[in-house]
């Protein structure tokens, strides 16, 4: 049996498979093509055995977008609907007939930055990605565990209702998303609304750069938020050495947004010594979720 590994990065868009092979901290990738996400198991199925042709591998590594449960089993999955509730494990050993670990992609995405980016050698770190949503993973002595850090609630009270339906979710004021929603509701009350054709970051971020104030100040009540759920982290694991993020919101918006952040961790860290200057930098890893799919895989399977 080969000792290749068929990954598989999956979102509500587009699924990406490879091969991946080679010891971990060396892994090579042969790319086995893109394709619109599938929107039954039937198209799933004729995907992978596409991606599987002329080529042998020993399993699947199978990173997808949102909860996994013991490595097996998906919960709500909003944008792939046909896989919520299933337990893809057991469907891929059956119809596909390789061992399988389904991983959440935050998790690959963490994972793969161990093995190809700005986290190799490190042990303890967060890891989120700002964009649309919030999700995010924590480095743990080494261990990638995925959470869901745009749901930690701080309001009851907020104005807006988070895509979980629930009212206070950082993910619901912080977030690309929100802030696109708050831009617009701030533009209308000023009477010039946004057009529904423009980006409302880009807009934000178009006013920030030429110091509009409104602009300015919102990104400075974000980076606040967003400093605010950083640093509780940093006060119950002191550990941690470094913040990565990704996504786009986060890599348009953290010019606006990092001495913020920095500032507001400062005002609440109880370990200044290791926290005053911590790291904030953004994710390196080209193809990361599907490195780092191939890292989890034979951590679970070893």
């Amino acid at each position: 049996m080969s000792e290749k590994i068929l990954c598989i990065d999956g979102g509500g868009t587009w699924f990406r498979y490879a091969l991946v092979s080679g010891p971990t901290g060396q892994l090579e990738l042969e790319e086995r093509g893109r394709q619109d996400s599938p929107t039954d198991f039937s198209g799933l199925k004729n995907q992978i055995e596409s991606a599987l042709k002329d080529s042998d591998c020993e399993g699947v590594a199978f990173a997808v977008a949102g909860p996994v449960t013991n490595h097996e089993s998906m919960k709500d999955v909003a944008n792939i609907p046909f896989l919520s509730h299933q337990n893809l494990k057991k469907w891929v050993q059956e119809e596909i007939k390789r061992p399988c670990v389904v991983i959440n992609d935050m998790e690959a995405a963490l994972a793969g930055e161990v093995e190809k980016g700005v986290l190799q050698g490190c042990e303890w770190a967060i890891f989120d990605t700002l964009s649309t949503g919030w999700g995010g993973a924590l480095l743990l002595n080494g261990i990638e565990v995925p959470g869901e850090p745009g749901h930690v609630n701080v309001s009851f009270d907020l104005d807006f209702i988070c895509g979980c339906t629930r009212v206070g979710c950082n993910e619901a004021r912080y977030a690309g998303g929100a802030v696109g929603r708050r831009v617009r509701r701030m533009m209308e009350q000023r009477g010039t609304p946004v057009e529904e054709d423009i980006d409302a970051g880009q807009f934000l971020t178009e006013a920030a750069e030429k110091g509009t104030r409104w602009a300015v100040e919102l990104y400075r009540d974000v980076g606040e938020g967003i400093g605010r759920a950083w640093a509780n982290v940093l006060n119950r694991i002191p550990l941690i050495e470094k913040i990565v993020y990704m996504g786009s919101f986060g890599i348009y918006g953290m010019p606006f947004m990092k001495e913020t952040i920095l500032n507001t961790i400062r005002h609440i860290t109880m370990f200044p010594d290791e926290h005053w200057d911590i790291p904030i930098v953004p994710s390196e890893a080209e193809n990361g979720p599907l490195y780092g799919a191939v890292r989890v895989y034979r951590r679970i399977k070893n």
